[in-house]
């Protein structure tokens, strides 16, 4: 704002002095009014960033401890997983132990069965064999029997038994 001024006797005019300054005192209220205004401003700024501030901290912290809640809890849970495996895989092994005792057990008995069995079918093929041979024998001696007769010789009598005779074969045999 740029003023000039009458000159006066003895300097300036006062009431154009007065005037100036009085708006020079006007706009220095109204810069003062909006240097005021913009303090607030600047208060309710810098009260705001204060604020946020503060609001981001305890949203970190907050975010921070619900992350370690949430880590804690799935920790717990892993935990409890992994114990939850080895329980189940106890219990499966145990299961599977004791199905592997029974099978070995039935297979033992189904060895013992068929041990048996095999010694018994060998003892009835030995008295097939046995009596094969008693049959024969008692044939044998028949036929021998009947040719000494066509040659008149006479057969001696023996108190053994034909089939005496084919078990003790059959035992010297084994």
């Amino acid at each position: 704002m740029d003023q000039s001024f009458t000159l006066v006797r003895r300097g300036y005019s006062p009431e154009e002095v007065d005037v100036y300054t009085n708006q020079l005192q006007g706009l220095i209220n109204q810069r003062n009014q909006e240097l005021a205004a913009y303090k607030e401003k600047e208060n309710a700024i810098n009260s705001s960033v204060i604020d946020a501030k503060m609001l981001a901290k305890r949203l970190v912290d907050e975010a921070n401890e619900e992350a370690a809640q949430i880590i804690a809890q799935a920790k717990e849970e892993a935990e409890r997983t992994l114990s939850e495996s080895r329980n189940a895989a106890a219990i499966y092994r145990q299961e599977s132990e004791a199905e592997m005792a029974q099978i070995t057990e039935r297979v033992n008995a189904m060895r013992h069965k068929l041990d048996t069995f095999q010694l018994e079918y060998s003892q009835i093929v030995q008295q097939y064999l046995v009596s094969m041979r008693a049959n024969e024998l008692t044939a044998l001696v028949d036929d021998l029997d009947d040719f000494m007769r066509k040659m008149g010789i006479k057969p001696e009598e023996e108190a053994v038994s034909i089939s005496d005779l084919a078990v003790g074969s059959a035992k010297d045999s084994l």
